[in-house]
């Protein structure tokens, strides 16, 4: 009997903010009304965040992160990154839960690119397709 591909997870675990803060999403529609709510947050108190997003496998399964709360985004899956088309320059700032980190600007992607990378991850459980990844090592 052959293999039958693997199904996509049913559910999806986002960790953003303070504490973190955690929520589930079972699919696309409800993955864009939470990051509707979250970017409206991050900007009304003018404090970008990361949002990681994984599979209800822990962090055995796939996870990716993407920026909200600003005019652009950044995308990671694991160990990747998306090689963006922002001017090299200053690191720009995100915070998730109480932790700052910093993302270079040559990583920095359109909003609405890190948004539809977030659906095919949630419509998948896979790499997104969208954009072409990086290998961390391998990037400037």
């Amino acid at each position: 009997m052959a293999d039958e591909p693997e199904r996509p997870p049913d559910r999806f675990v986002l960790a953003y903010g303070d504490g973190p803060e955690m929520a589930e999403v079972s699919n696309v529609e409800e993955l864009d009304a939470l990051l509707d709510r979250i970017t409206g947050e991050a900007r009304a108190d003018q404090c970008p965040c990361g949002v990681h997003i994984r599979t209800e496998a822990e962090w055995d399964g796939p996870r990716m992160s993407l920026g909200i709360g600003r005019d652009f985004s950044y995308l990671t899956f694991m160990t990747w990154h998306v090689d963006g088309d922002l001017d090299p320059g200053k690191p720009t700032e995100w915070w998730c839960g109480n932790d700052r980190g910093e993302i270079p600007a040559h990583r920095g992607i359109p909003v609405q690119t890190a948004r539809e990378a977030a659906r095919e991850f949630v419509r998948t459980g896979d790499l997104p397709t969208n954009v072409a990844w990086a290998d961390n090592e391998a990037s400037p």
